[in-house]
């Protein structure tokens, strides 16, 4: 799913949300708050849906039983 401004790109696979640079096809984080995106909320179960906010900021991950969020640092 890609960003409301075409910036990055969400991807899942297994339990983890990656975020990739939609221009460049490098990875920003694998939602763990390496780079510029922090988790919120956390949760450890398959990612079966993807969404971000209407600015882009933020990026809600779900699954069965959990909802992660991750927001972007300011």
């Amino acid at each position: 799913m890609f960003a409301p401004d075409g910036s990055t790109l969400a991807t899942a696979a297994e339990n983890t949300a990656k975020v990739w640079d939609a221009r460049t096809g490098e990875l920003v984080t694998t939602a763990n708050g390496k780079t510029d995106w922090l988790p919120f909320i956390g949760g450890s179960s398959y990612v079966s849906e993807l969404t971000y906010g209407p600015d882009g900021s933020m990026l809600a991950a779900a699954s069965g039983d959990t909802v992660m969020v991750l927001k972007k640092k300011p």
